[in-house]
């Protein structure tokens, strides 16, 4: 895997992780007008860092050889 896709990846990792922090942080407070509203958006920007980073990771793996194939009678 090249570095700039490694770089990548781990701007999107710590991106998720960065926002999970945020997210705990608004849960713990006391509730506030617009708590939920922010902890919808901030479940939005994590499940993007996330899908984002397994998307290039998937991307990045070698492709699986097939299994052999049993001859049918």
């Amino acid at each position: 895997m090249s570095d700039k896709m490694n770089a990548a990846i781990l701007l999107l990792r710590s991106k998720a992780v960065e926002t999970v922090g945020m997210i705990k942080e608004v849960n713990a407070k006391p509730a506030e007008e617009g708590d939920a509203e922010k902890l919808a958006e901030l479940a939005q920007k994590f499940v993007q860092c996330e899908g984002a980073m397994i998307s290039l990771q998937q991307l990045m793996r070698p492709p699986q050889a097939a299994p052999p194939q049993t001859p049918r009678e």
